[in-house]
């Protein structure tokens, strides 16, 4: 079972990275006006805390003697979440660097997806904690 539950972690994790990095970029392309809060750069360190956070996570899953099953499935539940997040901000800031009409509409939401965001990234955090109190 903890293997299982290693591997299952360690797959989350790992395509959260993926989808993280894609979303920095995307972030990168796409131009922002001035009026769109959370800003690019909010939206970039927000994105580069996430990462740090997976990164961190993923050193621990892979340290060995690591004992996680108690907290996995809580955490595979956690990486979901993150995930349909990250997903969210993608869907929004290609919404909003395809179509000029939709940018009202996205302006409206974005500081919601980052909000969003950024409470995984401190969850990520919190039960990083959890793992490594000295952190």
């Amino acid at each position: 079972m903890q293997v299982a539950m290693e591997d299952e972690l360690l797959s989350l994790t790992h395509s959260l990275l993926l989808d993280d990095v894609r979303v920095t970029v995307l972030v990168s392309q796409v131009q922002f006006e001035p009026y769109l809060s959370p800003s690019q750069d909010e939206t970039l360190a927000t994105l580069a805390g996430v990462d740090e956070e997976l990164r961190s996570l993923l050193r621990h899953i892979v340290l060995p003697g690591t004992h996680i099953s108690p907290a996995a499935a809580h955490l595979a539940s956690l990486l979901r979440g993150c995930g349909y997040s990250i997903n969210l901000v993608e869907r929004q800031l290609r919404l909003y660097g395809s179509s000029y009409g939709a940018r009202g509409y996205i302006a409206g939401r974005w500081p919601q997806a980052l909000v969003a965001l950024q409470q995984y990234k401190l969850l990520l955090r919190e039960v990083l904690r959890l793992f490594n109190p000295n952190r």
